[in-house]
């Protein structure tokens, strides 16, 4: 919102200027209002000292214009404007830097300008003019960040900058934005070109979630290996034999299995063949006979049941001979060391 000047805004004393080579143009020491807050009458004018001196540095200021000084120019205007604010020594710091290139802080000081109401119409309208033509050769970068909080260092080409500097004015080309966390992991870095008259935006959604620290696993206790001692004949012929004989049970189980499943399959295979129809010569099937499905079923469980435990009975009666032929062996070969290495007896 554009702010008014007070009453005697329009009273104060007017210099004119000419700028060779460039917009000429009429700018008069208007001295504004003080907007300086805690004043006891904010609108009371600077007295005439203060206004002498703002008058003194801005004709300093306007010899360095006409002398195409426009850097010393900009801040002898922006002196005037700090000693006694004026709407003249803001727009003649704005004419200074777009005459001198700076079209970032040309603009920065156009808009301090435009914030208020210019009794010169034309000299406004021109300023405006002006401020459209250097933005459209600026680019904007505008930064929106998901979790503020969790940002605690934020850098724009290596130059540390606050989250509220933006939206921010620069100039074309390539600029890097640096985003840190609080945790060492959470850096992230944005290469983002920017471009004339454009907007370039960066969502930032947030860090990802620092790495969980996983305690190490205990340590596992030390094992010292030591020689196995190997088994003594005796040892070896006990354990087979105990193998063997345990072979024989476990076989002679699996038979007495087979058998009894052997029944069932012959009684349920009976149930079956009763319940299928006679020979047609025999007189057939009667009207309401019907196919004895259920009885063919319990008949082929059986018999799978049957086949199964036959199967595993013969496995185990191979591997019992086999334990059985390891203890004869073993049997022999401990026959022979105890004759050849037993004690000898003389009589």
């Amino acid at each position: 919102m554009r702010r008014e000047g007070s009453a005697w805004f329009a009273a104060a004393a007017a210099v004119a200027i000419a700028v060779g080579g460039g917009p000429a143009r009429a700018v008069g020491v208007h001295v504004l209002q003080d907007l300086a807050q805690g004043e006891d009458d904010p609108d009371a004018p600077p007295d005439e000292a203060t206004r002498a001196r703002a008058l003194e540095i801005f004709r300093e200021g306007r010899a360095r214009l006409v002398s195409r000084d426009y850097a010393a120019a900009a801040a002898e205007f922006r002196r005037s404007y700090e000693v006694a604010p004026s709407i003249e020594a803001l727009h003649a710091e704005a004419l200074a830097y777009d005459l001198a290139g700076d079209a970032l802080a040309a603009l920065r000081v156009y808009g301090e300008y435009l914030e208020f109401v210019d009794a010169d119409a034309e000299r406004q309208a021109e300023a405006e003019r002006r401020s459209r033509a250097l933005r459209a050769l600026v680019g904007e970068l505008t930064l929106e960040v998901a979790n503020p909080a969790e940002l605690r260092a934020l850098r724009l080409d290596g130059e540390v900058v606050a989250l509220e500097d933006f939206p921010r004015l620069m100039l074309p080309g390539v600029v890097t934005l640096e985003l840190e966390g609080a945790a060492p992991s959470q850096r992230r870095s944005i290469r983002v070109e920017l471009r004339a008259g454009e907007n370039s935006v960066v969502d930032f959604a947030g860090f990802p979630p620092p790495p969980v620290v996983v305690a190490p696993p205990p340590r596992a206790p030390q094992v010292t290996a030591t020689a196995l001692t190997p088994p003594s004949p005796r040892d070896r012929s006990r354990a087979l034999r105990s193998a063997t004989w345990g072979g024989v049970a476990a076989t002679s189980g699996a038979g007495v299995a087979v058998a009894i499943l052997g029944a069932m399959t012959l009684r349920s295979r009976d149930a079956f063949v009763a319940g299928l129809c006679p020979p047609a010569e025999a007189g057939g099937c009667a009207a309401e006979a019907s196919y004895p499905a259920a009885a063919e079923g319990r008949f082929e469980r059986s018999k799978l049941a049957t086949n199964v435990m036959i199967g595993a009975t013969v496995g185990l009666a191979v591997v019992t001979l086999g334990l059985a032929l390891a203890l004869r062996a073993e049997r022999r070969r401990n026959s022979r060391v105890v004759w050849q290495d037993g004690p000898r007896w003389s009589f």
